[in-house]
């Protein structure tokens, strides 16, 4: 299994569906979208969270990598059974995909969500990272 698989997997969430959007918004109205705040912060924490997964992991040095049990597995499990730090991170990183997707098909335009919306996102990326040491410490 690759090491800081979930966070890599979130930021490159975020920056296929904002390339995607913005690539969709331009099409149909012939005008490059305004980069919200919101967009921002969706990719500095998809970013951030990629970043801190892989300083933790790389703080645990000796480590060997296990086998791939397939790509939501790996994202989802540790040490076997599925982490609610990990559960809880992809889910809401489905939910603000649906409610992202769902503000270009209405505006077509990008979001601007709630600041309180990104900081659950963002609490929920920090109790991964965090939660990794744990893992780390545990192999």
């Amino acid at each position: 299994m690759c090491n800081a698989l979930l966070g890599r997997t979130q930021m490159a969430f975020w920056f296929v569906n904002i390339v995607v959007a913005v690539l969709v918004v331009w099409a149909v109205t012939g005008s490059v979208p305004l980069i919200t705040n919101s967009v921002l912060a969706l990719m500095g924490i998809g970013a951030g969270t990629a970043l801190g997964a892989a300083l933790v992991d790389q703080s645990s040095v000796g480590t060997v990598p296990e086998p791939s049990k397939g790509l939501l597995k790996d994202i989802l499990t540790d040490s076997g059974s599925i982490a609610l730090h990990r559960f809880q991170i992809f889910v809401w990183t489905i939910v603000l995909g649906f409610l992202f997707w769902g503000s270009v098909y209405n505006h077509l335009a990008l979001p601007d969500f709630d600041t309180t919306l990104l900081g659950l996102v963002g609490i929920s990326s920090g109790a991964y990272a965090g939660f990794k040491f744990q893992e780390n410490q545990a192999k």
